[in-house]
């Protein structure tokens, strides 16, 4: 599969990819945002790039408010009932216990549940707790993957970051850093996968070329699946958020 087309696109304080879709029996240029906040153009095969761009501006505010409205809603989600672990959803369950100082998090394997203890039931407090146990849990193990699979693909690295991104599943240097997203650790071992590849990809090529994305395909032949299947998760980013 070819190289994929994109623009990228700045609201308020956040910035991603609005992916283009040419069609030939297209007229005209439609702008489309799915349930889960991702942003697509369709429109004509010999559409300039300037005329998507001034589409994009004309319904920029348009775009700004489906956006907000969306991340909102994500927003209200209360993440003190369940969480997402490797993929599999664990619903919290929270005790009391006076003679505690902070909460504490733990999986319980067994009855698959994640255990919150602590002195209170304030929620306010077992968010953090869960928020911090997850990045402790990214940090262990997605340091890990990517190092295992840098030595599997043979591409080296340098350093690899755990970072709290607004808007962005990871990020490549050409120092031979990687940056993953915490909430990478919520996503399912498969696209945990996909996403260190993309990245690594990107110590050969700095860019989203044909030629990158030749590499990518030989390394994760259903890369476009993986990548469909991330484009329906971008809610996942607003979890977790304080502001």
């Amino acid at each position: 599969m070819s190289g994929k087309e994109s623009i990228p696109l700045r609201v308020g304080t956040g910035s991603f990819d609005v992916s283009i879709l040419r069609r030939k029996r297209q007229k005209h240029i439609r702008i489309k945002i799915s349930g889960s906040g991702n942003v697509s153009v369709s429109c004509p095969v010999t559409t300039t790039q300037a005329e998507i761009e001034r589409a994009i501006e004309t319904k920029r505010r348009w775009i700004a408010g489906h956006l907000w409205r969306i991340e909102e809603d994500i927003k209200r989600t209360d993440p003190s009932t369940r969480i997402f672990l490797n993929g599999k959803e664990y619903p919290v369950e929270i005790s009391t216990s006076p003679k505690r100082k902070s909460h504490s998090v733990t999986l319980d394997q067994n009855r698959k549940v994640i255990v919150v203890v602590g002195p209170n039931r304030s929620k306010p407090l077992i968010i953090a707790a869960l928020k911090k146990w997850l990045e402790a849990e990214a940090r262990q193990r997605l340091k890990l993957l990517v190092r295992e699979i840098s030595a599997e693909v043979d591409i080296p690295i340098h350093k690899v970051f755990i970072r709290n991104q607004r808007s962005r599943w990871g990020s490549s240097s050409s120092g031979g850093n990687i940056s993953l997203n915490w909430r990478v650790i919520m996503l399912e071992p498969e696209l945990q996968r996909y996403l260190v590849i993309h990245e690594l990809c990107h110590q050969i090529h700095l860019n989203h070329s044909k030629l990158y994305w030749k590499e990518v395909e030989r390394l994760c032949p259903n890369y476009a699946e993986r990548d469909k299947q991330l484009r329906n998760l971008r809610r996942i980013m607003a979890l977790f958020r304080e502001e």
